[in-house]
């Protein structure tokens, strides 16, 4: 993979590319994480990433995390973007077609949609980064998550909820006028 005349080498990480992950979150955001939280993201969490080196290096990364998700009253297996990162040096490089666009569009391509692990991809990602997302037209803005709900093993007690484990997520479409909205 060619860049701005620079040539990249695009592949799944591994649990062997952690000192690299990690180095990069740090050139990204200044914070130092470690190998528990590298575990716990990559390992425990099941995580799943790509990365682009250059030189040996790694200069971006794009993960996500596996999520049971209800849509509706169906139950689908979706993916959390979690970790996006590109080094500093190459922020901006052909902002389009840049290192962020390869490993993002490489992690959706492979693992979202139909007759793929996961059925749709969602995130949280700051304002800056939803713009790139959007503009680079790998991501859309749907607008503000205003409260997620999650209702712990013990409140999950009869239909199709039954048995979820604690980590499940649920979505539901709620409304200012709907009496269940002052209760979250």
């Amino acid at each position: 993979l060619l860049i701005g005349g620079q040539s990249l080498t695009l592949r799944d990480t591994t649990p062997a590319d952690m000192p690299d992950v990690l180095g990069l979150h740090h050139r990204v955001f200044g914070t130092a994480v470690d190998e528990q939280w590298f575990h716990w993201k990559y390992n425990l969490g099941c995580g799943e990433g790509v990365g682009a080196w250059h030189d040996g290096r790694l200069v971006a990364h794009c993960g996500g995390f596996p999520r049971h998700v209800w849509h509706g009253h169906v139950r689908k297996h979706d993916l959390q973007i979690g970790d996006v990162m590109v080094d500093p040096q190459w922020r901006g490089i052909l902002t389009r077609q840049g290192p962020f666009f390869h490993v993002s569009n490489q992690l959706y391509e492979t693992r979202l949609g139909r007759e793929k692990r996961f059925h749709v991809g969602f995130g949280f990602p700051n304002a800056r980064a939803l713009r790139l997302g959007v503009r680079s037209g790998l991501s859309w803005d749907t607008g503000q998550v205003l409260a997620l709900q999650w209702e712990g093993p013990s409140k999950i007690t009869q239909g199709a909820t039954a048995g979820l484990s604690r980590f499940f997520w649920r979505v539901s479409h709620l409304s200012a006028q709907s009496p269940a909205f002052d209760a979250i």
